[in-house]
């Protein structure tokens, strides 16, 4: 069962966080990116922060909604950098696999649409997406991790369905164990970093399925 957690997340506006995803598809290289594409996109990025992982690079920034045209220029001056990089160096990017999330109230989302202003690559604008997966973690823009919770729980109902089968074959003992190990472990996956900012009635779903 999983209980209250002694960690909060403040969210602060009108400061908004605009995350740019980006998939780097070149397998070939791939042990090349994990040695050497950390230090080399904190050398071309100038802007904006950069996170690495195992198969897609994420950049970030963080600004206020008087400065959006600056931080849109800042951003896309980044990707112009990366993309230019990587053309240099025989690389590609896989610019339909590129995402654009803004961490920011509703309102300013649908002024940055209606002012036109978007995020691109090489002059072609990225996909605006409402929620993405990070390490994974469902985040969606509003920080509500309803979304999260509903893929939390589609993946427990599947790992319960897999143990069904061996209800009759295992010991109550074993089934408690099992389910420990590979139920509740997909709640308690990240659990600090949202169980404190889901609303009542994600928690009392994710009670229900555990109960």
């Amino acid at each position: 069962m999983i209980g209250a957690r002694l960690q909060s997340w403040e969210l602060r506006h009108p400061l908004s966080c605009l995350n740019v995803v980006v998939y780097l598809r070149e397998v070939v290289w791939a042990q090349f990116f994990s040695t050497c594409t950390h230090k080399i996109f904190l050398h071309v990025c100038k802007n904006s922060g950069v996170h690495l992982y195992a198969d897609y690079s994420q950049l970030h920034l963080s600004y206020a909604p008087g400065n959006i045209e600056e931080a849109f220029l800042r951003i896309n001056s980044d990707l112009e950098r990366i993309s230019q990089w990587l053309h240099d160096n025989g690389l590609k990017l896989n610019v339909r696999k590129c995402t654009v999330i803004h961490l920011a109230p509703h309102n300013l989302v649908e002024a940055l649409s209606d002012r036109g202003m978007r995020v691109t690559i090489g002059g072609e604008s990225l996909a605006v997406c409402d929620s993405v997966k990070t390490l994974g973690v469902v985040l969606d823009r509003d920080f509500t991790f309803s979304n999260h919770v509903s893929y939390t729980i589609q993946r427990a109902i599947g790992r319960l369905r897999g143990l069904y089968r061996f209800r009759d074959l295992l010991p109550e003992s074993a089934r408690l164990q099992f389910m420990q190990a590979f139920v509740f472990s997909v709640f308690y996956y990240c659990y600090p970093a949202y169980g404190n900012s889901i609303s009542k009635g994600d928690e009392e779903r994710i009670q229900k399925l555990q109960n």
